[in-house]
This record gives structure tokens, C-alpha cells and sequence, in this order.
């Protein structure tokens, strides 16, 4: 963990130091030993600083923000901003109903990403959605034993074999 990290976060989030230190209780003389190297904050005042921060602590460790966090965050800023606005106009009506939507937006795809634990998970199943073939062979297989997948799957590929046996004879 770097102190690089932390000065890219806060510079991100218009604070300094002193506001950070303020904020969390952390004592100024821990930042300057920490950005002189000699020594790192325990993971209680890590913990302070991130939450502070409003970013997960992996984030504020590593400097490495997973799409999960990214959206989070945006969702996070969403809500400060609105918080901010008090008396609007129209046109800040229409911007915050945008910025609604956005943040509706976001929340599927979080949840869309926490449902599908990976990409190639998330690949099959738009394929299964978007493609009228996947989707008769997705709705078939459903109820049927592995051992019949498996035997419907060769019997494809042998019917997908001779297909391309017979147009090559043509």
C-alpha cells in the first residue's frame, strides 16, 4: 500500500490531508510518517481514511478499483450529488431525473454483474437470450440428466459432421 494511492484518491475527491485527518481522527504526524515512508497506517486508521473517502478499502490499498466498486461509487456520487441540490429549477429537475435514471441504470447492471459471477457466464446467457438456437437448445436441456446433455450434445455434433459431410459431396 502507497502512499501514491492515497494522494491519487484524494486529489480525485478535492480534499487534502488535513481534511482527511480532521475527518478520521488520524493525527497529521501519522500522514507525514506515512508519506516519508516511515511507516504505513494500521488497517483500523485505513479503514477510517476509506470509509472517509466513501472507497472500498481494497481500493484504497491497492489502487485497483474492480468493476463492481466502480459502480458502486457512481452510484455513491449519484447520491451525494442529489443530496446537494435543494431549491431547482425545470431544467435541474430534468437533470436530476437524468441523473435517476443513470442511477437506476447502474443498480441492474451491479446486480446484473453480482448474478452472473463471471464473463463467460454472462456470455452464455446473453447468447442464450439473443440467439433463437441457443435459446431452444438452453430450454431443452432443462429437467434432463447430465448424461443426456451429454448424449444430446454428440448427437449434434454427429448430425453437424455429416451436414458437413453431405454439402462437401455436393
Amino acid at each position: 500500500m502507497s502512499y501514491a494511492i492515497y494522494e491519487q484518491i484524494i486529489k480525485e475527491k478535492g480534499v487534502n490531508s488535513a481534511a482527511v485527518s480532521r475527518g478520521t481522527g488520524i493525527s497529521q504526524t501519522t500522514f507525514s510518517e506515512w508519506k516519508k515512508g516511515k511507516s504505513t497506517p494500521k488497517a483500523d486508521k485505513l479503514k477510517k481514511i476509506a470509509d472517509f473517502l466513501n472507497v472500498p478499502l481494497d481500493y484504497l490499498i491497492t489502487g485497483i478499483r474492480s468493476e463492481h466498486d466502480t459502480v458502486n461509487m457512481k452510484i455513491q456520487e449519484i447520491q451525494a450529488n442529489m443530496e446537494k441540490v435543494k431549491d431547482i429549477s425545470d431544467d435541474m429537475r430534468s437533470s436530476i431525473n437524468d441523473l435517476l435514471i443513470e442511477k437506476q441504470n447502474l443498480e441492474q447492471q451491479l446486480k446484473e454483474m453480482e448474478y452472473y459471477k463471471s464473463t463467460m457466464t454472462q456470455q452464455a446467457a446473453e447468447d442464450a437470450y439473443h440467439n433463437s438456437r441457443m435459446s431452444i437448445l438452453f430450454h431443452a436441456q432443462e429437467g434432463a440428466s447430465d448424461e443426456a446433455v451429454r448424449k444430446a450434445a454428440e448427437y449434434l455434433e454427429a448430425l453437424k459432421i455429416a451436414e458437413q459431410h453431405r454439402l462437401g459431396n455436393d
